[in-house]
């Protein structure tokens, strides 16, 4: 019975340090440091935001659609809803259909195309929005001593109030995109104005000519004025005399 007797203490021993042992590993695990403050979440369980960091406003629902119609000009797109990818539209799709403004950025988007849309409320209209173009930086951003000057390591999320194509890429928004389609339209507005100078200049030089002419063959025909001039010579002559000179004037014409 003693060597019984001996083996208990070493038994719960071996228990109580394999218990604090199992613990140590556990707790640091499982449970937070108190006075740590609870991170919040933006975007999900998977986007994760600290505390002083500035999320983008999480959308209000995302789906696959086809874009069917736009006004004219192009600022409201109306699309075909395929599927829902997050959020609801419940309250704002019509048979399928639903309404999205963009302002001016409509004009990038085509009839026809699909799209990947992610759309937010807007609390003053009542009516869904959405967004092609990403506002860019300030002036020198982050690099601006003072401006937002923070120790946090913000994680970088995209927008999610945003427009891509059904691929996932950046809807094309250059400065010649709304005029893709419209070459002829384009074409014409150039060469119109420019053969209306081209058919005035050459009107003008025609008339030109014309006035020019006009005033030579004027000249032509009535040929030079022939003016017979008379001398006198001293006093004024007698009867006699202006007869005589008169009848030499008369001569001298019938001769020629």
């Amino acid at each position: 019975m003693r060597p019984v007797r001996s083996m208990r203490p070493v038994r719960w021993t071996s228990l109580l340090f394999l218990g604090w042992l199992l613990v140590a590993v556990i707790s640091p695990a499982g449970g937070t440091s108190a006075g740590a403050p609870a991170p919040t979440t933006s975007l999900g369980a998977l986007v994760v935001s600290p505390p002083g960091c500035v999320a983008p406003q999480p959308a209000l629902a995302v789906f696959r659609a086809r874009l069917i119609n736009l006004d004219d000009p192009p600022t409201t797109a109306e699309f075909r809803v395929q599927s829902m990818l997050a959020g609801s539209l419940d309250g704002y799709s019509q048979s399928g259909r639903v309404l999205v403004v963009y302002g001016q950025e409509a004009s990038f988007l085509e009839i026809g195309t699909r799209y990947i849309v992610g759309v937010h409320a807007d609390l003053d209209t009542g009516r869904l929005t959405s967004a092609i173009l990403q506002p860019e930086p300030l002036f020198g951003g982050d690099a601006v001593i003072g401006l937002n000057d923070i120790d946090l390591e913000c994680p970088r999320v995209e927008d999610p109030i945003k427009t891509l194509l059904a691929d996932g890429s950046s809807v094309d928004s250059g400065v010649l995109t709304p005029l893709k389609g419209s070459g002829p339209q384009v074409l014409d507005a150039l060469v119109q104005p420019l053969a209306l100078a081209v058919l005035l200049l050459i009107a003008l030089v025609l008339v030109k000519d014309m006035i020019k002419a006009m005033g030579r063959s004027l000249r032509e025909t009535t040929g030079p004025v022939q003016v017979a001039r008379l001398r006198h010579h001293g006093a004024a002559p007698s009867g006699s005399a202006v007869g005589s000179a008169v009848g030499s004037v008369d001569g001298d014409q019938r001769q020629a």
